[in-house]
């Protein structure tokens, strides 16, 4: 009875041992938090695999050697497989991402529980007590190698590792070379022993594999960063016309403003001439027209700029200032209202300037080719959630049914991707609603952004 209760209980602990490395190396390199329910579910679907193929190798179904190792890639496989399930269903991360950070993990946990072992099988001598053999050459390794584990997600999370690691999978090709890697590096040392089986590896080749975790890490954190600060450069160039773009409408506000002056001092000679022959109903004439021509030829920019100031995300309020820019030179009547400072994201921020780009430019091309060209933009943040609404004009009415299915345009081939995209982005986001609708020949465009879901 006791030995069953050790050998399984063992079992039990080195399954716990591996399965807590992986899922939180994983998580951290996600940039997530750990959830301990998922954690405990992960841990047991992973030692219930491991009883399976342990009941197998007992029973003899598996006993060939080159089968034992092939049936690693498959169980090694099968392991992550699950942990994908889990995190993309909680988190909603990007697949590939996902398999590529559970494949370097797995990696980095079976490497460290390799060269543990390696190191106390060899330096433990022979022992009567098989129970305490099998604790120091089997439990204490996994224990370090746990341990281990936890340390180094600790110190990826204090260099933001998940940050650089993102920036590699922000495009196609080195996304696929990263996760090609990744899948490489997992399987590695099952590959070698098929390649070039050997009865035992040494303490020298296990000490190599840990060269290779810290060679591996480092060349990703290389590398992203690399990325990171060319995409960095690049869009601070971006920030910089974006501010130009900014810099352009207060000219052309100055301008305005110098124009209103020479035409309100002729019309204030106009009407100190009525004053003087005491008209007063021209007067109050007066005094109404020159209100109605101030509203119209500046009242729409200083509300609009004055708006754009309540933008307190620099970023999102480049954006918006650019587009803005971009209506006014095309001749659309812009409207912009943030009656309240808009201070939080709701989503990553990355997201939430392709979501509203999305909607801009979709408006801008509508709106430029109806009679009166028109754009409204409503950005209201509450404590709740951050509310972002584009109306336009259209020169034909949009068919609301058709425009909720993917590939939907009105454009021409393969140029229907703005909407589609935009609804990835948000369904990555579990309490982001969207709504579209038509009012007052007007198409409107809304997304519901809850601040507490990111």
């Amino acid at each position: 009875m006791f030995d069953f209760i050790f050998v399984w209980g063992t079992l039990l602990f080195m399954s716990t041992c591996y399965s807590l490395g992986i899922y939180v190396l994983t998580v951290r390199m996600l940039g997530e938090k750990i959830h301990k329910k998922n954690a405990v579910l992960f841990c047991t679907i992973y030692y219930l695999i491991q009883v399976v193929a342990n009941q197998l190798l007992i029973q003899g179904v598996i006993d060939d050697e080159s089968f034992i190792i092939s049936w690693n890639i498959y169980l090694y496989t099968l392991h992550v497989v699950i942990l994908i399930f889990l995190l993309i269903w909680t988190y909603r991360q990007n697949v590939l991402r996902t398999i590529t950070a559970a494949a370097l993990a797995h990696f980095v946990v079976f490497t460290l529980g390799s060269l543990a072992e390696e190191v106390f099988t060899n330096y433990t001598p022979e022992m009567d007590n098989i129970y305490l053999y099998s604790i120091i050459v089997s439990v204490i390794p996994h224990a370090i190698m746990m341990i281990s584990s936890l340390l180094i997600a600790l110190l990826l999370r204090k260099l933001e590792f998940s940050g650089y690691f993102g920036v590699l999978f922000t495009n196609r090709i080195r996304a696929a070379i990263t996760f090609i890697i990744s899948l490489l590096l997992m399987h590695i040392y099952t590959i070698i022993r098929l390649l070039f089986p050997v009865e035992k590896v040494s303490l020298l080749t296990a000490s190599y594999s840990v060269a290779l975790i810290a060679l591996a890490l480092f060349f990703l954190q290389f590398t992203a960063m690399y990325q990171a600060n060319k995409e960095r450069v690049k869009a601070q160039e971006n920030i910089i016309l974006q501010q130009q773009s900014h810099l352009a409408l207060l000219e052309e506000l100055q301008q305005e403003m110098r124009s209103f002056r020479h035409d309100f001092i002729n019309l204030m000679a106009g009407m100190s001439l009525q004053a003087r022959d005491g008209d007063l109903k021209g007067i109050q004439d007066f005094m109404r027209n020159t209100s109605s021509y101030f509203d119209e030829r500046l009242g729409d920019e200083i509300k609009n700029l004055e708006a754009v100031n309540r933008i307190q995300l620099p970023p999102l309020r480049s954006l918006v200032t650019s587009k803005l820019a971009r209506m006014q030179q095309a001749g659309i009547s812009t409207n912009v209202e943030v009656l309240y400072p808009v201070v939080s994201e709701g989503m990553q921020q990355q997201d939430l300037l392709r979501s509203l780009g999305i909607l801009l430019d979709n408006a801008f091309e509508a709106a430029k080719i109806s009679k009166k060209p028109r754009i409204s933009l409503v950005l209201l943040q509450t404590e709740t959630q951050l509310l972002a609404a584009v109306a336009n004009s259209y020169a034909e009415q949009p068919d609301l049914v058709k425009m909720s299915h993917d590939n939907y345009t009105t454009k021409g081939d393969s140029r229907g991707t703005g909407l589609m995209s935009l609804r990835k982005i948000t369904r990555k986001y579990p309490g982001c609603i969207t709504n579209m609708n038509l009012k007052d020949d007007m198409f409107h465009y809304e997304i519901r952004i809850p601040l507490n879901e990111y």
